[in-house]
This record gives C-alpha cells, sequence and structure tokens, in this order.
C-alpha cells in the first residue's frame, strides 16, 4: 500500500479552502466561546422583541456555521491518517466542544414553544426581516402539541438511558458477546466465521461453504433467539409507550412527523413494491437457472450470477465516462463536476492508515469533498459517480439557498446518489458493445433494487406490523415475530426460495429495527431517483428542470414538498410504481442478455 507522500498531488485534497493553517483553525475554535456566550445571553427573552429573535437565530446561526466548518477540517484531516494522533485529538475536542454547545443551547426551541404559533408569527408578521425564517420557526411550532410540559420534558430525558437499553443490549449482544463457529468449504478448509466474512462466504461461488455459513451463523441467533426477541419487543413497545405520551397516534406516526411526512407515503411504498414483486420472482427463476439448484436457498441469493467482468477503469477514465454519463443534466452540471476533478475535492486512491470506504463531506462555506479508496474496476467507477451525487446535491443547495436552508433531510438524502448510479448504467448499456460487460452492468442495478427497495421495504413491512401488532396490545414472543416475518418473506419471495427456520430469525440480527422507522426512507429514495431519471431520460417537458430545482431546494419546503414541487410526489403511488417499472425493464433485458450470451 502506498504512502500518502507517493501519491500525485492532483489526487489528493486540497483543504486550504477550509483552513489555510492549522493555526487558522485555532483562531476559529478560540473564536466559538465569545460566540456562544452571546447567544446564550438572549435566553429568557427571545420573544421580548421581533429584533430581539432575528439576533438570536442569527447569532445561532453564526454559531453553528462557525462549529461546522472546524469539525469537517478536523474529520477530514482525521481521515487521511487515522493513526495520526494530531489529527485524532483535534477531532476529540471537538466532539467535546460538539457537546458543550449543544447543551448551551438547550434553551432555544423550548423558549420558543413556550408561545403560541400565533404569537411567534405576529412578530415575524411585523418585522420583515424574520421573513426569512419563516420555515424555520414553523418546523419547530409544528412540534408544540407534542412537547410536554418542562418538569415532564426532564423526567423522560432522564430516562433516556433506560429507554435506549434493548438498542445497547442488541449492539453488545451482536458486536461483542456472540462468537460464530468455524465452518468448512467443499475442500474441506476451515472458514471462520464474523459478520464481515459470513457476507463474503454468501457471495462465494461455492455452495458447500455458502450452506454451512448460513447454517453455521444463524446457529448463533437460533441459540439466543429468546433474549434477542425480548430486546426487540421491549425496543418496539418503548417507542409506542413515547409516542402515546408525546398524543402520537402510534409509534410511526411520531416517527415520521420528525419530517412531516404523511403515513400514505410509507403505506404506498409498500403496495407498490407488492404489486411488483411478480419481477422480482421472475428475477429470483433467472438466478435459479443460472446457478443450475434444483431450489433456491435463501444462501443462493448473494452469490454474484456473473464472475467479475474484466473491466480495467483507470481513475482517468472512470471521471471522462461519469462526466459523460451525466451529460443529460446540462453543460453547467458537467463543468461543476470537473471543477471537483480540477480543484482536487477529491482524494482518490487507498493510503496507509487512510479510512476505508467512500463518503462526501462539505460545509456551506467549504467544497463538497469526496474521500474514495479508489480500485480501478467498474464497482468503483458507480461509487465515484454516488459520492459525486451527494457532493453535488451539497453545492447547488449551498450556492441556491440561505444557510438556515442549505442541509437536506435524510429523506432526501440518497436520491442525488442514486440518480447518478441510474444515468450511469445507462451510458454503460448504450456505450458498452460486449454483451457481458453489459450483463454485468445491469445485474448491478438489478442487486440495488433488490437490496434498497425490495429488502428495505419488507423490513419496513414488518417494523409496521409488529408495531400495530404490540399497541394493540399483543406480546411480541420471538416465536410470533418469525412468523410474521415468514408471512413477509412468502410475500416478497414467493414459492421461489425455500423459507427454512434460520431466514424466518433475519430480523434477530437487523439492527435498523431499533432505529425506529428508519429503513423505509432507503426505499423511498431509490424510487424518488428512479422516477426522476425516468423523466429525464425520457426527455420529459420540465424534467431537467424539475430535478436541478430539487437540488437546489435544501430544506426550504418539508421533504416531501420538494419532491412535490419537483414533480415527484411520493404520496401519489404511481411514483414508486414508475420507478418500479424500471426493474420490470432491467429484468426482462437481463433476460434477453442472459440467452444472448449463453447462446
Amino acid at each position: 500500500m502506498k504512502l500518502r507522500e507517493e501519491i500525485q498531488e492532483q489526487y489528493t485534497w486540497d483543504l486550504t479552502p477550509i483552513y489555510a493553517t492549522d493555526e487558522a483553525f485555532e483562531q476559529d475554535f478560540q473564536a466559538v466561546h465569545p460566540l456562544l456566550e452571546k447567544v446564550v445571553s438572549y435566553s429568557g427573552r427571545l420573544l421580548e422583541s421581533p429584533e430581539t429573535l432575528k439576533e438570536a437565530i442569527d447569532r445561532a446561526q453564526e454559531l453553528i456555521r462557525k462549529i461546522r466548518n472546524l469539525f469537517v477540517y478536523a474529520s477530514l484531516h482525521a481521515s487521511l491518517d487515522t493513526t495520526d494522533t494530531t489529527s485524532q485529538s483535534r477531532v476529540l475536542r471537538m466532539q467535546g466542544l460538539y457537546a458543550k454547545v449543544s447543551s448551551a443551547l438547550a434553551f432555544f426551541e423550548p423558549e420558543l414553544l413556550s408561545a403560541t404559533k400565533e404569537e411567534v408569527f405576529s412578530l415575524v408578521d411585523e418585522y420583515e426581516g424574520l421573513a426569512l425564517y419563516r420555515q424555520y420557526l414553523d418546523n419547530i411550532l409544528r412540534r408544540k402539541e407534542h412537547v410536554l410540559s418542562e418538569k415532564e420534558e426532564r423526567i423522560i430525558a432522564s430516562l433516556s438511558e433506560v429507554t435506549q437499553a434493548s438498542g445497547r443490549t442488541f449492539s453488545l449482544l451482536n458486536d461483542a458477546d456472540m462468537t460464530f463457529p468455524t465452518v468448512k468449504d467443499s475442500k474441506g478448509e476451515d472458514v471462520a466465521l464474523s459478520h464481515g466474512t459470513f457476507i463474503r462466504a454468501l457471495e462465494s461461488h461455492d455452495r458447500v461453504l455458502r450452506e454451512n455459513a448460513y447454517k453455521g451463523f444463524y446457529s448463533v441467533f437460533l441459540d439466543h433467539k429468546n433474549t434477542l426477541g425480548s430486546t426487540l419487543q421491549t425496543s418496539v413497545k418503548n417507542q409506542g409507550v413515547m409516542a402515546k405520551l408525546r398524543s402520537f397516534p402510534s409509534a410511526r406516526a411520531a416517527a415520521l412527523h420528525e419530517d412531516n411526512i404523511p403515513e400514505s407515503v410509507y403505506d404506498n411504498l409498500i403496495a407498490s413494491v407488492h404489486k411488483a414483486n411478480p419481477a422480482m420472482y421472475k428475477y429470483l427463476r433467472l438466478r435459479k437457472e443460472k446457478l443450475r439448484v434444483d431450489k433456491l436457498h435463501f444462501y443462493d441469493v448473494y452469490v454474484p450470477l456473473l464472475d467479475k467482468v474484466e473491466m480495467e477503469i483507470p481513475f482517468e477514465k472512470a471521471r471522462e465516462d461519469v462526466v459523460a454519463a451525466m451529460a443529460p443534466l446540462g453543460k453547467e452540471y458537467q463543468a461543476l463536476l470537473q471543477r471537483a476533478f480540477d480543484e482536487r475535492w477529491i482524494d482518490v486512491y487507498e493510503t496507509k492508515g487512510k479510512r476505508s470506504g467512500a463518503f462526501s463531506s462539505g460545509t456551506y462555506d467549504t467544497p463538497p469533498y469526496l474521500l474514495l479508496n479508489y480500485q480501478p474496476n467498474l464497482d468503483n467507477v458507480f461509487t465515484l459517480a454516488h459520492e459525486l451525487g451527494h457532493s453535488m446535491h451539497t453545492y447547488l443547495a449551498s450556492e441556491t439557498q440561505p444557510y438556515v436552508y442549505a442541509d437536506y433531510s435524510i429523506f432526501l438524502a440518497e436520491i442525488a446518489s442514486t440518480f447518478n448510479e441510474a444515468l450511469l448504467t445507462r451510458y454503460y448499456l448504450d456505450t458498452l458493445t460486449d454483451p457481458a460487460q453489459k450483463l454485468y452492468v445491469i445485474n448491478h442495478q438489478l442487486d440495488s433494487f433488490k437490496g434498497t427497495i425490495f429488502r428495505q421495504t419488507m423490513f419496513a413491512e414488518f417494523e409496521r406490523n409488529i408495531n400495530t401488532l404490540s399497541e394493540a396490545g399483543e406480546s411480541l414472543t420471538h416465536e410470533k415475530m418469525a412468523d410474521q416475518y415468514e408471512k413477509l418473506l412468502k410475500e416478497y419471495f414467493s414459492d421461489e426460495v425455500v423459507i427454512d427456520d434460520e431466514i424466518r430469525y433475519e430480523w434477530s440480527r437487523i439492527p435498523h429495527f431499533y432505529y425506529n422507522f428508519y429503513v423505509f426512507q432507503y426505499a423511498t429514495g431509490l424510487s424518488a431517483a428512479m422516477a426522476f431519471s425516468k423523466r429525464v431520460l425520457d426527455g420529459e417537458e420540465g424534467a431537467l428542470e424539475d430535478y436541478l430545482g430539487f437540488l437546489k431546494a435544501g430544506s426550504s419546503k418539508y421533504p416531501v414538498d420538494v419532491l412535490k414541487e419537483a414533480g415527484v410526489d411520493m404520496s401519489d403511488p404511481s411514483t414508486v410504481d414508475a420507478a418500479l417499472s424500471i426493474f420490470v425493464e432491467l429484468v426482462d433485458e437481463f433476460e434477453s442478455l442472459l440467452k444472448e450470451l449463453e447462446g
């Protein structure tokens, strides 16, 4: 593995636009403290006049903005060398400062919520300078009916360690206390199982290893099914109790209220995916035929249908391909992509001590940096397109919106990234001539649909169902949850895959079920991205302007409204239907190419 100094400068980050030197960072770090004191001085008098309210919000936003610049500078430097103690200690200092600032600003929202919505908006109407903050204030004040008295809120806050205990217990059991067995492959060689090696084993072309790994791995969860059933039941019950305390009709209503998302969006997603399940059944039949097995088991659904296609793609070629693939977004978007390469927003190659994986990170005042660990293959080109999608979303929102509305919610966060993947898929299918390479590209996109829309929607339906049972007063035993999960496996996989006892307990190893109605957003994000890409690639009038408008909107409106204004109505079932029609087309194209390739 190369050392950092062996990499050409053009393939490394230029972080000087954040702070030119470490000394400049230190100056801003010290400047936080008087600014924090200034913000705290507004405590108890936020609503004394419209001018005071605007000043307080301005100063608070200025403080948060400075903190984020500091944190990004610290975290990006630390990502380049995880062994550098100076960089790591800088991150720890920032975490401490973040905690201090969060605690000091805790007065802000409760003080605003002490007034009625009418009282606050009378101040907004009285003073033009507050008009900028109308959406910001509305987002706080709409929660008022669900906020309890100061004493009750303190009691709930004091119980946070108790209410989060089931999730922590699951994490400790799953990550630290479970011991996984060693299993044999087809050659009789030992393979030690762990969370990481389990996934690799399921992707192996050695079916003996896949089956042994599958049974061995799940045997550990089956041995702990009583404990894991109890931790999840407790978590679900806790969510329901907290929702009732805050006058929500259900835990789901409480979770979706955070981003003002109608529950119909959740239910429409499930209904639309159910309608598309026959296409998934067809894909599974193709998988069974390609693998040449009599019966398809769940240890057969992750193995790649195709051997790695030899496509050596150096980074410069990846750059050309991604920029060319984004042509439907126009020359200005492509020019912005070129800036990312030319102005060193991307740290490209793996180096000793560098953080693994890939991410996009930046602030309102900085470039939207990308970290890669680029390898010259097709998967890494898709990763480049994906992360550039995040970065362009961040850049365009920051360029267009005032600071207070430049961020975007998790509900919107994965749309731009997966949109770029869809355009790259179409570009390769239009330009590649080798059927094996085209087949590999289609399979990549099909697996994205399978893992992100179908699987996450099944998780979302399971979460909805067990919460509904709990809120109706039923006890969630591990057997009852396994029965619920089996029903969904039959719905999403039909009889194309054998349902055994191991997979009935898959729910017991999924950490997201402790996150309170989080996973559905993976599926809605990809659905929205596919709906946008279909409109743009079909050349629909106004589609490009709508999509670019979405990228620029930030949080200037609520997430569902941002999408609706851009022509993608997530409350309308036809939106997800349109996205899933792409999956149907890809399955047909995959079948046709498979026949062509195999003669």
